[in-house]
């Protein structure tokens, strides 16, 4: 990641290739890096809090979602993710 600090968009990408190639551990790093270099991008919120819920790391999950509603309200992609999770939620729950 510091050899392409930037805008994050390469290591957005690469975090999304791992996650869905399924080397969750990569993916998660990567998504740690780019909130840490960019703490307001809520893709990189969106994409660790989904990686967290996948591995059903609830608690976890919601502390990323809370903290994409509070630096981004009621943004339409947000609202979607978080629908998900909590459908994710209730069919486990089922």
């Amino acid at each position: 990641v510091k050899r392409f600090p930037g805008e994050g968009g390469f290591q957005l990408h690469l975090a999304r290739l791992y996650h869905q190639a399924g080397q969750t551990g990569r993916a998660a790093i990567l998504y740690r890096q780019g909130l840490a270099l960019k703490p307001k991008e809520l893709r990189f919120r969106l994409g660790y809090a989904r990686l967290l819920a996948g591995e059903k790391r609830w608690n976890d999950a919601v502390l990323q979602y809370r903290a994409a509603l509070e630096l981004h309200g009621r943004d339409p992609m947000l609202m979607a993710a978080m629908g998900d999770f909590y459908r994710q939620v209730a069919q486990e729950a089922a």
